[in-house]
């Protein structure tokens, strides 16, 4: 099951976020606030001296490339809030797209995906342990969460059909008031409200949950 994480919640690892070189202390753990564009935020992660470990960066691909470290056990994201310019809006402003938007660590046998996201001008801190989807069987609910990553924005949905899963953007999850952000989680169940094709080239899921609430 997918956990969020707050900073310093991973064994022997120190998490600190930094906003233009302050050091910052997310709300509810999450929540870093409206940013502007040019605005810098740092995540830098330490690892206990002398524990196993690995630390890198995923690209579109899903291959891994090792991530440097600015010292020993130590290894920095640095994200720029940028400003959007397509479609002639004004105001608003984006960061890093996935996976480009964090980085991975491997320690004690747990992977953990650490990084930044965007919700409607809002940007987030999550840690949130990575596990792998749960494989689908009939004695499943439809509405059964299999998978759910925060930094991506995407879940995935059983709806009934072995082996056939529903994409779910964060935009139609609920509200998590705990979180402060639109989030499901992986072995929740939602009820399916609507669902709708895709008809997107770049993506395996044929179809979409349009709005759904928790089950």
């Amino acid at each position: 099951m997918t956990t969020f994480l707050t900073p310093n919640a991973i064994p022997g690892v120190f998490v600190s976020i930094t906003i233009n070189g302050d050091l910052f202390q997310p709300l509810r753990g999450y929540k870093l606030g409206f940013l502007k564009p040019g605005d810098k935020v740092a995540i830098t992660a330490t690892v206990a001296k002398g524990a196993e470990h690995k630390c890198y960066t995923l690209d579109a691909k899903m291959t891994a490339t090792p991530k440097a470290a600015t010292h020993p056990g130590v290894y920095v994201k640095n994200l720029t809030i940028t400003k959007v310019t397509f479609n002639q809006s004004s105001g608003h402003t984006r960061i890093a797209g996935w996976p480009n938007n964090m980085f991975c660590l491997e320690i004690a046998g747990k992977t953990y995906n650490i990084g930044v996201f965007n919700r409607h001008g809002q940007y987030f801190f999550a840690i949130h342990e990575k596990t792998d989807p749960i494989e689908t069987n009939l004695a499943l609910p439809v509405g059964f969460v299999t998978h759910s990553d925060p930094l991506r924005g995407v879940a995935r949905v059983f709806t009934g059909s072995l082996f056939q899963e529903t994409r779910l953007h964060w935009s139609k999850m609920p509200f998590r008031h705990a979180l402060g952000f639109r989030a499901v989680i992986a072995g929740e169940v939602v009820t399916i409200k609507e669902i709708a094709k895709t008809g997107a080239e770049k993506t395996s899921f044929s179809q979409e949950i349009k709005s759904c609430a928790l089950a």
